[in-house]
Order: structure tokens, then sequence, then C-alpha cells
């Protein structure tokens, strides 16, 4: 009966967000409308698809975390009941909002900051690719990165700052007819470098944070040219996905100390020619529902706090003073951590404590069941709520801008709050907002001001006269 259960109550979700998306859609509210699709896919491939698939195959993935119909089904409820409630609000603020006609400007200002961007991410981007592979010690220690210097932390911050809001930007950019030829061949080589730079790693996630961005920018601008180059994206990174995220790791990290991102992407291609790349036994699909281990991996959070060992406080708290150095408070919790290191976010102790995985492994969870971890059902519904009323004020502050570029640059960079899985979505614990607006939105927004108080001399003058 349980299993029966479970089916069904997955697809609650699912249809919850089809009915806002197309709500939002009626009203004219272009933007919030595609960012709901957006979360719409990221619900359908990576929570809905697993789960049905558990389903048909009697939870054999499922075991491995000694998971079963009951454990799952409690998790889809979570979901079901997250997911509605952010819904709810979003739809409670919209109903006090009359219908709109989307119009796109883009003030001087505005474009010089997307340009900056782009500008900024381009050179990312080649640096990304002219740099060597990381070998396997770096890869498996990248979270116990902090720098050592105030130059080395003004770096690492700027990079930070930089490289969510660029991506964006890049694509905002190259989909948009009004800007200059050279700048939309910047945007969209820097998109090119950064989808390159990943799959020379066997990081597929970067590739797909194209294809969804091109998706996204198709909807807001109603064009099918972005939709077409993210197919093409897609029917070439589909086939290598299995080989990128199994044996070509092993070959990347036997290559010889200094090989270029450049250099690995031709042997990649060389062995994609070749008929060297190896055809897994396991299909495209089931090692889909391998890796989307969202729901599965909830199943680890709920149960820490059903044992005392939830996070309560701790994630949030991390999150709100992440603007203070590390240099200045080296024992500085991580952004959604509950010790001074990355390893207690639950990212990392979903693996850790439901596999058995290495320190270093970390993995996907739902925002519901992260709520729960903290604070129980309580703390769920609360956090829904609580999260639907953010989102609400970021779609509300875009609509009132009259859809500048810059300003919807900067709420479509929520959905990069913890991109973890590859897919973009609305439904993110609260403390990876926290800490993307202090580590990306607010230093944009900052240099912004300062930008204008820069180019607008006169209006600061006028406005010490009158007082």
């Amino acid at each position: 009966m349980t299993s029966f259960l479970v089916g069904p109550i997955t697809v609650v979700s699912l249809l919850v967000l089809v009915y806002t998306a197309l709500q939002f859609q009626s009203k004219g509210w272009r933007v919030a409308a595609a960012l709901l699709w957006m979360t719409v896919l990221h619900e359908a491939v990576l929570v809905v698809f697993p789960i049905l698939h558990s389903v048909f195959t009697n939870f054999e993935l499922d075991s491995v975390v000694s998971a079963g119909p009951t454990d799952l089904l409690l998790v889809m409820i979570g979901e079901a009941l997250f997911v509605s409630l952010f819904c709810a609000t979003l739809l409670f603020g919209l109903r006090s909002t009359a219908k709109v006609r989307s119009v796109y400007r883009i003030s001087s200002l505005s474009k010089q900051m997307l340009y900056g961007l782009v500008i900024s991410m381009l050179a990312i981007g080649i640096y990304g690719i002219a740099s060597p592979v990381q070998d396997f010690q770096q890869t498996i220690h990248h979270a116990d990165y902090a720098p050592t210097s105030i130059v080395g932390m003004l770096f690492q911050w700027m990079m930070g700052f930089v490289e969510r809001p660029g991506i964006v930007a890049a694509s905002v950019v190259v989909t948009g007819a009004s800007y200059s030829r050279i700048f939309r061949l910047a945007s969209g080589t820097a998109l090119f470098l950064l989808a390159m730079g990943g799959v020379a790693e066997g990081i597929r996630g970067r590739a797909i944070w194209v294809v969804c961005m091109l998706l996204l920018m198709s909807l807001i601008r109603r064009s099918w040219k972005p939709a077409i180059v993210s197919t093409i994206i897609l029917a070439i990174v589909v086939p290598l996905s299995v080989f990128l995220s199994g044996a070509y790791r092993s070959i990347m990290f036997s290559m010889n100390p200094g090989t270029t991102r450049v250099a690995a992407v031709i042997d990649l291609a060389q062995m994609a020619d070749g008929e060297v790349v190896e055809r897994d036994d396991q299909s495209f699909l089931d090692n889909l529902a391998h890796r989307a281990q969202g729901p599965r991996n909830s199943v680890v959070l709920m149960r820490l706090h059903d044992n005392g060992e939830g996070g309560s406080y701790k994630p949030l708290l991390s999150a709100l003073y992440t603007p203070i150095p590390r240099i200045l408070w080296p024992e500085k919790s991580p952004a959604g951590s509950t010790d001074s290191t990355n390893y207690g976010a639950a990212i990392f102790l979903v693996r850790r404590l439901g596999y058995g995985a290495p320190i270093y492994n970390m993995g996907p969870i739902l925002a519901s069941s992260h709520a729960y971890w903290e604070g129980g059902w309580f703390w769920l519904v609360g956090c829904a709520i609580l999260s639907g009323a953010v989102w609400f004020y970021i779609l509300a502050w875009c609509r009132r801008k009259l859809l500048d570029d810059f300003d919807t640059t900067l709420a479509i960079t929520f959905l990069m709050a913890l991109p973890i899985d590859g897919l973009f979505t609305m439904l993110s614990p609260l403390y990876a907002m926290i800490g993307l607006f202090w580590s990306a939105i607010f230093p944009v927004l900052l240099f912004r001001w300062a930008l204008r108080r820069i180019l607008n001399p006169r209006r600061r003058t006028s406005v010490a006269t009158v007082s």
C-alpha cells in the first residue's frame, strides 16, 4: 500500500509548480514564469523521475541507505507540503497585483554592469581553460582550501561574486538582439569556455548550466534560437554523460602533471572520434536515477533530525555572518555548516553518514528535507512560507524595474544558490540563498551604487545642496 502511494504523492509537488507557473504566466510575469518553469524541470528530472524509477525497480537503488517505501513516502510528503506552501505564498502575493505587459528596457549603467560581468566571466573562462586539470588530491581537498593572505582572500572573493552573476549576464547578453555583436560574441565564448572547462574535468554540470541558462532565456526572450543551441549541446553531452562521470575521471587523474584543460578536451575529442569512449553497462536513464540522489539523501537528513542530530539554527546562523573574512575569524563556520569546516554541511553529511563515503564526497538534497533537518515539521512549514515570501519580493522587485536586464540578471542568479545537481531551482535551502546574497548579489549591487555615484556626480551635488 505504501509503495502505491509514493508515486501519486511525488507528482503533487510537480502539479502545484505547473499550476503556479501558469498563473504567473497569465498575469504577464514573464521572468517569474520562466524561473518557475525551470523549477518544474528540476522537480521533474531530479525528484519525480528518480522516485518513479525506484517504484518500478522495487527501490533497489534506495537500499544502499536502507530506505524503503515508507521512508521515501515521508520525504515526498514533506516535499509536497513544502512546495504547496511555497507556491501558495507566491500566489497570495500575485493575487493582489494587476496583469502587466512585459516591457524591456536597459539603462546605460545597467548595460555597463552587464558588459563588466561578461568581460570578467570571459577572463575567468580563459584562465580556467588554460589552467592545468586538477589532480586527484586537489579534487578531493577542494573544500579544504581557505586563503591565507589578504591578496588571496580578495582574489577568491572577486572570483566568487563575479562567477555566478557573470554566467547569467553572459546568457542575457548573448540572447539579446540589442547588444553589440562584439559583446554577444564575448558572451557566447565565455559560456563555451565554461562548458568546455567542466567537460575537460568530467564535470557535466557546467555544460548543463549553459543548457539551462539558454533554455531560460528562450522562455524570457520568447525566441527559439537559444533553445536550439541548448538542444545541440545536450545532443553532444548526453552520449558522453556516463563516460564522463566514470571512466574519463580515472583517465583524467592519470594525465601528466601540468596538462591543460585545452589538451584534455582535445584528448577527449580523440577518444570519442576513435571510439575509445567506453559504453558502460548502465544506461543513461539508469545513470540519471543513480545520480539524482536528492530524495534518497533526504531520507538520511530526516533520520538525523529524528535521532537528535539535526542542524538546528547553525546552518542559517553561519550564512548570516558570511561577510566576515576568515582571516579575521579562522574558526568561522562556512555557510550551511554545523562546524568550522565545509564538511559539516548537509550535502557532505548525507554521503558520509548515509553511504559511508569519504568525508570529501557530497551529494544533492531537497530544500524541504534540509528544513526538516534544521527544525522538524515546524521549521519545514515556516521555511516554505519564508522562502516563498523572499522569492516573491525578488520577483516583484524585478517587475518594478520594468524588466531591466541587469535586475533580471540578479533575480536569475538566485536560481544558482545551490546548483549541486546541475539544474536550477527556486527551491533551495534558505541558508544557500542568504550565502549567495552576501557573496554575489550584495557586492554587485554595491559596485553598481558606487559606479552610479561616480558617473553621476551632479546628482550627488544637487542632493547635498537641497539638504
